[in-house]
């Protein structure tokens, strides 16, 4: 299912980023997301819940987005820990948004936060209150990060399994 365009609004899907600052290129992509270039399709990425939080609040900055679409979240079912990069260190100092020169990304090494995971099946929730605690929380907590508002959770592939908020 393909988000709802919203005016203003950002989506993260935590098993497909495309288009990531704009590139086609999975090597680029591996190097600035941090991941090998084998975890990567044009269109999946398959390590799962590793979301860069910090790359999505720079894109939120930079092109006032206010709000935020979360996909796939069952993808992360039974996924835990839950990591999140929060900043990128580049010679030992802290980056709190990804550097503009595609040289330092070479350098930098991402600095995880990790959140518990949940066991408990996604699917079902038809409304936030449904979500484990733990999702509720991991949502939450991406929400923050990236200074947007969430608005919409997907759980499945259906409008059916598209929660608003």
């Amino acid at each position: 299912m393909e988000p709802m365009h919203i005016k203003n609004a950002f989506s993260i899907s935590l098993l497909r980023v495309e288009d990531f600052l704009r590139t086609k290129n999975m090597a680029a992509f591996a190097a600035l997301a941090k991941l090998p270039a084998a975890f990567l399709s044009p269109s999946r990425v398959v390590q799962m819940g590793a979301s860069v939080a910090v790359a999505t609040h720079y894109a939120t900055m930079i092109n006032g987005i206010d709000e935020l679409a979360i996909t796939n979240l069952d993808g992360l079912d039974g996924v835990n820990p839950i990591s999140i990069c929060v900043g990128y260190r580049l010679n030992g100092k802290r980056l709190d948004v990804p550097p503009c020169d595609s040289a330092q990304w070479n350098n930098c090494e991402p600095i995880y936060e990790t959140m518990p995971g949940w066991s408990e099946p996604t699917r079902s929730a038809r409304k936030f209150s449904d979500l484990p605690k733990r999702a509720r929380d991991y949502l939450n907590r991406i929400s923050a990060l990236t200074g947007a508002k969430l608005t919409i959770v997907s759980v499945g592939p259906t409008r059916a399994e598209t929660i608003m908020l």
